[in-house]
């Protein structure tokens, strides 16, 4: 289990009580690319399709556990993003659009060549060699950007660090450049009470609002979460 804690400039201060219901969409713009990326088509035969949708989730991760950079991480349960794909008649066949974005960000790109989910969906196309269908592509952010680590956010994240550490966390690290401060505990409680000092370092050492959330490990990853057949 662990105590995760990120800057969040976006956000006002919460603890433990995310929104239940999905923000409303922030882009109106759209912008679709048809699929010509320089990757190899790995099938002579373009396949049918088997559903006209599919909804898939991909957790958040933690990727500084170990005594290297990157060495070791994990995925965290509960927080991360969805992406929703459909078959879509309104798309010319062989483009990808990406129709919606909603979630906690606001810095995402609608353009598929400058967003990860694009790319990937144009790659994907390009080595099944789907030319016949169009694509849209919705997605749901869990969780804000990075705000990058800057000297205040650096100095926030080593008081975290020392919060965590001073209220009974196991171990405490930082992850990405959010940045995130992840603590290591054992009961919910003490969680509660550790995310809240990290939360009040955030503010006290480098002025930055910031959400703190109790989660367990997430044992399966990246996952489909709902499909319609076609």
């Amino acid at each position: 289990m662990a105590t995760l804690c990120f800057h969040s400039p976006s956000k006002p201060i919460s603890y433990f009580h995310p929104k239940s219901k999905p923000s409303p969409p922030l882009f109106s713009k759209v912008s679709v690319l048809r699929c010509k990326a320089s990757v190899q088509t790995l099938v002579s035969v373009e396949p049918e399709p088997v559903f006209t949708s599919v909804k898939t989730f991909a957790p958040a991760t933690v990727a500084n556990l170990g005594p290297g950079f990157d060495f070791l991480g994990c995925a965290v349960d509960g927080l991360g993003d969805h992406v929703t794909l459909r078959v879509d008649p309104s798309v010319r066949a062989g483009e990808v659009l990406i129709s919606e974005i909603t979630g906690t960000t606001t810095k995402l790109s609608t353009n598929p060549l400058r967003n990860c989910a694009g790319i990937a969906a144009i790659a994907t196309m390009k080595m099944l060699g789907i030319r016949s269908v169009g694509l849209s592509l919705d997605l749901h952010k869990g969780l804000p950007l990075g705000s990058g680590l800057g000297s205040s956010a650096a100095s926030a994240a080593a008081a975290a660090v020392a919060a965590a550490l001073e209220a009974g966390a196991f171990g405490c690290t930082i992850s990405g450049a959010g940045p995130t401060a992840v603590a290591v505990i054992d009961a919910a409680e003490k969680g509660e009470e550790i995310g809240e000092r990290m939360v009040e370092a955030f503010m006290r050492v480098g002025n930055l609002k910031s959400v703190a959330c109790v989660k367990k490990l997430d044992k399966v990853g990246a996952r489909l979460v709902s499909s319609v057949s076609r």
